[in-house]
């Protein structure tokens, strides 16, 4: 049976209700019955029915009541009610109606009568119900036009006043960019180019000759590039292309060219595109390119350094091996003292290659040094690197006060200044001096770099030349990095000064001018604390009578290592010795109560000496450790406790017995003073 709708019917009489819902249901109507007007209501809220048949005469909430509140819910408020009543009272079917109510149906009544008037007021319902709906529907779609048409006026108000201003509002805005705009029709020729372009031709749009673009680029461009542009602009293809155009000025420029195709309504109309001038990008990059082959450079000369310190540690050891077993009247301990001298300044030499290949030089200690000596062992090898037209002309004081220097540090100031003088004579004839005085300053002096000094005594490093000069602006960038007025740089070249110089408690004077050359003046403290708390290097000859104290010698290069060895021993050490770093553990594991110093090669195969340290220290934390390698120690991780160790306790190698013996006594006395000073404990741990 189809459903013709919900239907409540709500009276208090048993028979009449029972009467109403069976006849509602025999017509195939959904009845809901309620013999009062609470539960009516409370039928409603649950569900909304279709149609209220209501009696009016009920004890407690009587049919207006009920009526009253449906018409106040919105929910309820559109539901056709008819009242049913025994009593047929005009003023009952006035207020009936006046409150909402759409028909009365007076008991008795029959039954056609009853489904007649039902049905005719669901369907006027349905119906009701349905206009509402499209009227809604209507009213939104006419609100909508509407609004639309009101858009459109305004769009169309607007259109024109866009149109008018869309020429001119491109155009500022190309001519305002930084960079060259242009478009180019289907046959490839410029239709349009923004000031920035015009700028850089030196002409205007209207007087560009025909197929102008093409007499701006460069004729070998032109020649590479020509077929492959006319390719692109068949294919409608976007492009990247590098090319030199020719500026106004006559200079020709590299320009990045980028072009992508325009299409309208899928028709091909031409290119539109930028170009931005990369000169100075590619200058900057082939730069960049010239310091990191400056950088692998670096590494490789610390690598091969590296190797050659290690061959030369060991023929230094072997001739102090031979010295110690020779007669003090041979003949042969003149030889033999000549050989180690070479293999020492051998190893100055490497150090010298790799400063001048921009390494980080050796900052592992501070010597006290004659500034005027350390210049006149260098000036053969200045000799390689200045101009064959230049004349160096060397004028030193040999009575200065030896003073605590970074002497690989200092070889790299005087390196860097000596070759930035031979460059400043431009591949002509001139002079280079180098000169070194004490002088006084009595008062504070700033200096390049924001530099002050303090009043005192200071060793003077002058370095002039007879070259081109430098402008005032020129001055004020000579210590930047990277700045250079040559056609092609060195790296970080007069940059790295005075950083140097600082970290000596010194500074640099620039004075030059245009043409008149140019003179640097290193001042260098004489009262210089050194950095760190280093130590300063031993003197030759110096020796020291170590108890028998017991040495774990860690070192992979079995000649040296055999020949340290026979060395420390012969001076009074007991050494244990380990080929690599698992091997130094496990000795150490079995006799750590029995070792006092360990010296340990920084770069061994498998476990580095890095790991062997952690190591050693989880066995015996107090343990001293000096290291070695003839590696520069800067090149480790700053800021870690490992690195301040190693710059703490580090001798390089190559190294002379004496210097070897003299380090390993002070880390010992180092060690004895630090358990003197430290309070005794009992078993449990108790001052």
């Amino acid at each position: 049976m189809i459903d013709a709708g919900t239907i409540l019917v709500v009276d208090d009489e048993p028979e009449s209700l029972t009467l109403l819902t069976d006849i509602l249901r025999g017509a195939g109507y959904q009845v809901r019955p309620a013999d009062e007007g609470q539960l009516a209501l409370e039928s409603v809220q649950a569900k909304v029915p279709d149609l209220i048949l209501l009696d009016i005469r009920m004890p407690g909430m009587d049919g207006f009541q009920v009526c009253r509140q449906l018409k106040a819910r919105k929910e309820s408020r559109g539901i056709p009610l008819i009242f049913i009543s025994a009593a047929g009272e005009l003023e009952e079917r006035v207020e009936g109606l006046r409150l909402g109510a759409v028909d009365f149906i007076l008991k008795p009544f029959r039954s056609e009568e009853l489904l007649a008037r039902v049905g005719t007021h669901l369907e006027l319902g349905r119906l009701r119900v349905e206009l509402e709906t499209r009227v809604a529907e209507r009213t939104a779609e006419l609100r909508l036009a509407n609004e639309q048409l009101r858009r459109d006026l305004v769009e169309r108000n607007l259109i024109e006043q866009a149109l008018r201003e869309s020429e001119g509002r491109f155009r500022d805005l190309a001519d305002t960019a930084p960079v060259i705009i242009w478009v180019a029709g289907p046959d490839g020729e410029m239709t349009f180019c923004n000031r920035p372009g015009l700028d850089f031709a030196g002409r205007t749009m209207a007087d560009l000759p025909e197929r102008g673009w093409k007499n701006y680029v460069h004729p070998d461009d032109l020649r590479r590039l020509h077929p492959e542009f006319c390719a692109i602009m068949e294919g409608r293809r976007p492009f990247q292309l590098e090319a030199r155009l020719r500026r106004a000025d006559g200079e020709y420029r590299w320009m990045l060219h980028t072009g992508i195709p325009r299409f309208v309504d899928r028709v091909y109309i031409g290119h539109i595109g930028t170009m931005i001038d990369i000169t100075d990008l590619k200058s900057n990059h082939e730069q960049m390119v010239a310091t990191q082959k400056l950088e692998s450079l670096g590494t490789l000369a610390a690598g091969i350094a590296h190797d050659f310190n290690n061959l030369l540690g060991s023929i230094c050891a072997q001739v102090d091996l031979a010295l110690s077993e020779s007669p003090s009247d041979s003949p042969v301990r003149e030889i033999l003292d000549g050989i180690g001298a070479v293999a020492v300044r051998g190893s100055e030499i490497l150090n010298l290659i790799m400063d001048y290949a921009d390494s980080k030089g050796d900052n592992a200690g501070f010597e006290l040094v004659n500034l005027s000596s350390l210049i006149e062992e260098m000036v053969r090898f200045l000799r390689i690197f200045i101009s064959k037209k230049a004349e160096l002309k060397i004028d030193l004081d040999h009575n200065l006060e030896a003073i605590p220097l970074n002497t690989a540090q200092i070889r790299r100031v005087v390196m860097n200044l000596v070759t930035n003088a031979s460059e400043a004579l431009e591949g002509q004839e001139g002079l280079i001096r180098i000169g070194t005085a004490s002088a006084r300053l009595d008062r504070g002096a700033g200096f390049c770099g924001g530099t002050s000094l303090s009043p005192g005594e200071y060793v003077v490093l002058t370095v002039s030349d007879t070259g081109c000069g430098m402008t005032e602006q020129a001055q004020t960038r000579a210590f930047d990095p990277f700045y250079t007025t040559k056609a092609t740089g060195r790296g970080l070249g007069l940059s790295a000064v005075p950083g140097i110089l600082r970290a000596h408690g010194g500074g640099i004077e620039l004075i030059s001018a245009p043409r008149q050359g140019s003179t640097f003046r290193v001042f260098l403290p004489c009262d210089l604390a050194v950095p760190g708390g280093g130590r300063l290097a031993i003197k030759a000859g110096e020796r020291f009578t170590p108890k028998n104290h017991v040495v774990l010698l860690v070192e992979d290069q079995e000649t040296l290592r055999l020949a340290v060895s026979k060395l420390l021993q012969k001076r009074g050490f007991v050494v244990i010795l380990a080929e690599d770093g698992h091997a130094a553990v496990d000795l150490f594991r079995d006799h750590a109560e029995d070792i006092d110093l360990v010296l340990l090669d920084l770069t061994l195969p498998g476990m580095s000496g890095q790991e062997v340290f952690r190591e050693l220290r989880v066995v015996k934390p107090d343990v001293k450790i000096m290291f070695t390698s003839g590696y520069d120690p800067q090149g480790i991780t700053p800021g870690s406790a490992f690195t301040e160790e190693v710059l703490s306790n580090f001798i390089r190698k190559p190294y002379r017995i004496d210097e070897l013996v003299h380090t390993l006594h002070e880390a010992l006395d180092s060690s004895s003073m630090e358990e003197k000073t430290s309070p005794k404990r009992d078993h449990k741990g108790r001052a």
